[in-house]
């Protein structure tokens, strides 16, 4: 008994045991010493997100080399690497590792996150130590782990979003307007059921205030897409499209997803049934339908992947309203669309492309997977012909 309150006695004049959470400091000290990265001009590693800027000239890349690099358009019709790279804090392994970017409308603005650097974990001098030295993460190291890094694109000054606590999978700004409204999905640890929810956010990108917060969505471990629309002039007047719990298929049933929206401004959500493996999303901006992707599953018959047109009311909720698309069943194999994207139209008058990227899963279940790319009409979704990937 009296050792145990002298080890306590010593762990608490050290400063180890208790920490006060509120003198925290706000992001983990970093390593005393420098690190030497080598500059491989390009991505080392899985290249996990992507975007454009406005007018089509930069391509902005980042993954888990925990690294963002820029690409310009020359001259010649070509994207060659430019000087400018965005920067996170890194740790070993998967620390510091980049899930997601985006682009505010106006480009000034670059959004960064995935699995952030958090206070006590192990650094490149530490080898064999991996978990927190005083045991389970607390708070702050959650929040140090979602944090949100906003750059700007000419200063490449950086402001801190945090609140998140956990690893951030997918971020979206809202069009046009001001401030610039940045939208963030995370997957956070339930106190009360110790399982892990899909929890959406809301910040004012310009000075970091975080506007809203919607805890308790259904989530696997995938990144949700994000749909983002304004609706009137207010900071909270938006509406957040997102397909995120791909349901299962348990014992011959198919327990189906859905697609989900978030009214920002009444913290509502609305939600219709999806199908399985609905984890893509995109909105028409002219239109303003929704494009969700889902596979069909029916016990004893074959199965298509499929695109699917949805209009969206506050008042009435969602409703398919429009044409759907098959990617059908052929050859024993299986196509499932896994990500879907809006190419604007090239002049006005002109008809836009949607492009679907989908997998080819074999039932044989002895090779991996193949993944291929199709475009398809924006407003009949039939296929583009003369396209070749």
């Amino acid at each position: 008994m009296k050792t145990r309150w002298l080890v306590l006695t010593i762990l608490v004049s050290l400063g180890i045991a208790s920490p006060t959470h509120a003198q925290a400091p706000v992001l983990p000290p970093g390593d005393k010493e420098p690190l030497l990265r080598l500059e491989a001009g390009g991505p080392t590693s899985f290249v996990t997100a992507l975007a454009f800027s406005p007018d089509g000239k930069q391509l902005y890349a980042g993954g888990w080399d925990k690294v963002v690099r820029v690409w310009s358009l020359n001259e010649r019709g070509q994207f060659v690497p430019s000087r400018a790279t965005y920067r996170v804090p890194i740790g070993p392994g998967l620390s510091g590792a980049i899930n997601c970017i985006a682009l505010s409308p106006d480009g000034s603005l670059l959004a960064v996150a995935g699995r952030g650097v958090f206070r006590e974990e192990a650094g490149f001098r530490m080898p064999g130590l991996v978990v927190p030295s005083l045991g389970a993460m607390d708070p702050d190291m959650l929040r140090d782990q979602g944090t949100i890094y906003v750059f700007d694109t000419q200063t490449q000054a950086v402001r801190l979003l945090r609140g998140h606590q956990g690893v951030v999978l997918s971020l979206a700004f809202a069009p046009g307007g001001s401030p610039p409204v940045l939208v963030s999905a995370a997957r956070e640890q339930n106190a009360d059921t110790g399982k892990y929810d899909g929890v959406f956010r809301a910040w004012n990108a310009d000075n970091g205030e975080e506007l809203a917060r919607k805890p308790d969505q259904p989530s696997k471990e995938v990144r949700p897409s994000l749909a983002v629309w304004r609706t009137g002039k207010g900071v909270k007047d938006l509406q957040v499209g997102f397909a995120w719990d791909e349901g299962t298929v348990k014992e011959g049933t198919m327990q189906e997803g859905t697609l989900r929206i978030w009214n920002v401004a009444q913290d509502k959500i609305s939600k219709e049934n999806d199908g399985v493996y609905n984890t893509a999303l995109t909105r028409l901006p002219g239109s303003g339908k929704l494009i969700s992707t889902s596979f069909e599953w029916i016990k004893g018959r074959k199965a298509d992947g499929r695109l699917r047109t949805w209009s969206y009311f506050p008042e009435s909720g969602l409703k398919l309203d429009g044409p759907m698309a098959t990617l059908p069943f052929q050859e024993e194999n299986s196509f499932v669309p896994r990500a879907v994207a809006v190419i604007p139209a090239e002049s006005p008058g002109k008809t836009g492309r949607i492009a679907v990227a989908y997998g080819v899963y074999s039932s044989e279940k002895k090779s991996g997977i193949e993944y291929r790319l199709r475009l398809l009409d924006s407003t009949s979704l039939q296929r583009v012909d003369g396209f070749s990937p």
